[in-house]
């Protein structure tokens, strides 16, 4: 049986990540990109996507488009958080599977309304959180939880952080990016890069809740999204982390200033 998707966005991790992956896979097809522009979608299609020989065209199309079509069975939706949440609740409501981009939800609640629409329409939703899925993640599971190979988790540091290479300025912190632009991602450097850290915390103590957390520092830009954040917290049994994540550039000064 051969699943066919549309990915709702010409988002830089759906040409780098996604579209290769659903692309190589045979059991998938791609059959639409979309786009608030259907021109640029297509665009996108003709830069990115190989066309099957024998298969449907991957084609460009708008939001609605993908919503009301029959031929699409599932979607992947790297929407900007601020967005997301709505587009899967109505991709749901027209039985599309969905394949989510992280964070998710926003909210418990907003996150909980999602998977129970989907649980009453009998519909896969699924955390687009790469590193869990993958062989390497499996096996650290089986050395972790299912063998006295390393004992019991009592403390774990997790850490994410973007600025290397010349990749942030001042402008990706002030807003450029949508990681720490608060229209697009309300909670910040903490919602997006946050997430890493914050489930490699969460799955190392075995998907347990913190009985206690502490943010030790926060720091926003002039927009109020968050672009510094550290944080400690605290598991039953002893067990503590600490987990941190922010964007860091380097301004180089001239003359007396610097080099």
């Amino acid at each position: 049986m051969v699943t066919t998707f549309a990915v709702v966005s010409t988002a830089e991790i759906a040409k780098a990540k996604v579209v290769p992956a659903l692309q190589s896979v045979p059991s998938t097809t791609l059959i639409g990109v979309s786009s608030r522009d259907k021109e640029r979608a297509q665009a996108f299609v003709d830069e990115n996507c190989s066309q099957e020989v024998d298969g449907p065209l991957c084609v460009g199309m708008t939001h609605d488009e993908v919503l009301s079509s029959p031929s699409i069975d599932a979607v992947y939706v790297p929407l900007p958080s601020k967005l997301r949440n709505d587009f899967m609740i109505k991709a749901l409501q027209n039985n599309k599977h969905v394949y989510s981009e992280k964070p998710h939800g926003g909210t418990v609640l907003a996150l909980k309304a999602v998977l129970d629409l989907a649980a009453q329409r009998n519909l896969q939703w699924m955390d687009g959180t790469m590193w869990y899925h993958s062989n390497r993640t499996k096996v650290m599971e089986e050395k972790l939880f299912q063998s006295d190979c390393l004992g019991k988790v009592k403390r774990v540091s997790a850490s994410f952080t973007w600025g290397g290479g010349g990749l942030v300025d001042e402008q990706w912190v002030e807003g450029g990016n949508g990681r720490t632009n608060p229209s697009k991602e309300p909670m910040g450097m903490l919602g997006d890069s946050g997430h890493y850290p914050i489930s490699a915390v969460a799955w190392a103590f075995g998907w347990k809740l913190p009985t206690k957390v502490n943010a030790t520092h926060t720091k926003f830009n002039s927009l109020g999204a968050i672009i510094e954040c550290e944080a400690v917290l605290w598991f039953q049994d002893g067990g503590r982390a600490i987990i941190d994540t922010e964007a860091q550039y380097t301004t180089i000064g001239s003359g007396n200033d610097g080099p």
